[in-house]
């Protein structure tokens, strides 16, 4: 008789004091939200943020939180037998939030609603961008029963390259200049995802990409310390010197990581930069991104073929970086690239010479299909006499540094067709 009055008693005691699981796990190589924004879970295996859009795929939910009821009184949060909080239920404008609750390693914050009994909101930060995986027990307390929620979280190492927006395989070997004061290194961009979830206690500033120090240029006879600079466009083929230059981390806008020029150099010949020219840190991680740079010898080659059909209108103008098909432009094939538009130099065609300035302007120079000009960095050509390219359809120019240097050397080939 006694056994079964225990036998009783423990069945009693487990319908007063019921839980379940829920399983919340976020997936590897994708961003996270982190600090100010909350992850709803309903009965649905999909979460959701609110004023965001997309990373609600980039969780996964098992299971569905406990329906709570109107007489709830008190929420206790265990880890294992240790009690982590322990709160009275007041509601405060229809919400109710237990926040900051150190797991170590992350921080976890918590929200109910009084208006949908079904919903449970998480928010996980202050993450130290390790590998977690947690359990905790939420128990509801009303005046009869208790019952019991099981919480899994699981969060994969920070992947802090998928913030990332540039190539990073191939060495970088550019040889591009602005204004000769700089060398463009390279474009970088960061991809459009909050920061948030990358900063913590330790480390206030989050997922950056930092520059290297004590670097040299160095060549044939040629070694000179340089500073490195990130520089953003201002205005439309007008960089300028980002205000933070410690590091970079604006998801917002590109950037360009350039080079000071300390002393003149001769770009027909071969230089490079060794060492931890980029590197990308988040939390106690730094990844080197760019280790050597290489300034490539020899001047530039590039051939251009443009077509012009009946729509061009002979003495107007053909920008020849920007080809327009709704006037008759067209480009039919192209070998190389221009290393960018010409400011403080010079362009020579035969004995022809037309002087850039540096605001990327010339005047008109007549040459043997019409005339050339440089416009904003642009080279601009006219063909006075469209028949001459019956006879004679290419234009041939060498671009000169202020140092009497072949940077680039370029043919433009016309052909006419139905005009």
């Amino acid at each position: 008789m006694g056994k079964i009055v225990v036998l009783f008693l423990i069945l009693f005691k487990s319908l007063l004091c019921t839980e379940n699981v829920l399983d919340i796990f976020y997936k590897p190589n994708e961003p996270l939200l982190g600090n100010g924004y909350y992850l709803t879970v309903i009965d649905f295996p999909i979460g959701t943020y609110s004023n965001t859009l997309g990373y609600f795929s980039n969780v996964e939910i098992k299971g569905a939180p406990l329906i709570y009821g109107n007489k709830l009184e008190k929420i206790i949060i265990k880890k294992d037998q240790n009690i982590l909080r322990e709160e009275k239920v007041e509601w405060d404008k229809h919400k109710f939030e237990i926040t900051n609750i150190k797991l170590d390693g992350v921080d976890l914050s918590l929200k109910w609603s009084d208006f949908n009994k079904k919903r449970l909101d998480i928010m996980i930060s202050n993450w130290n961008l390790k590998d977690i995986k947690k359990r905790v027990k939420i128990e509801y307390h009303y005046p009869k029963k208790i019952e019991k929620q099981i919480l899994n979280i699981e969060i994969p190492k920070m992947n802090s390259k998928i913030y990332l927006d540039f190539d990073l395989e191939d060495t970088v070997i550019k040889k591009q200049m602005y204004n000769k004061k700089y060398t463009i290194i390279k474009k970088i961009k960061l991809n459009d995802y909050d920061l948030g979830i990358t900063k913590n206690d330790k480390d206030n500033l989050g997922l950056r990409l930092i520059k290297g120090k004590k670097l040299k240029l160095q060549g044939k006879d040629y070694s000179e310390d340089i500073k490195l600079v990130f520089l953003y466009e201002k205005f439309p083929d007008v960089l300028q010197e980002i205000d933070n230059q410690e590091y970079f981390s604006d998801t917002k806008q590109e950037a360009y990581l350039a080079f000071e020029v300390p002393k003149p150099i001769d770009y027909n010949l071969e230089y490079k930069i060794e060492g931890d020219i980029l590197s990308l840190v988040c939390g106690e991680e730094k990844v080197d991104i760019i280790q050597k740079f290489i300034l490539t010898d020899g001047e530039n080659n590039v051939e251009k073929t443009i077509l012009l059909n009946e729509f061009y209108l002979p003495n107007s103008y053909i920008n020849t970086n920007y080809l327009k098909e709704h006037e008759g432009q067209r480009m039919v094939s192209k070998i190389g690239e221009n290393f960018g538009r010409y400011f403080s130099q010079k362009i020579i065609s035969g004995k022809d010479e037309l002087v850039v300035d540096e605001m990327g302007n010339s005047n008109e120079l007549e040459i043997n299909l019409g005339k050339i000009k440089v416009m904003n960095g642009d080279l601009h050509i006219m063909i006075a006499q469209s028949d001459k390219l019956n006879f004679n359809n290419d234009f041939e120019y060498e671009v000169i540094s202020q140092n009497n240097e072949v940077l680039e050397k370029v043919k433009l080939k016309f052909f006419i067709k139905n005009i």
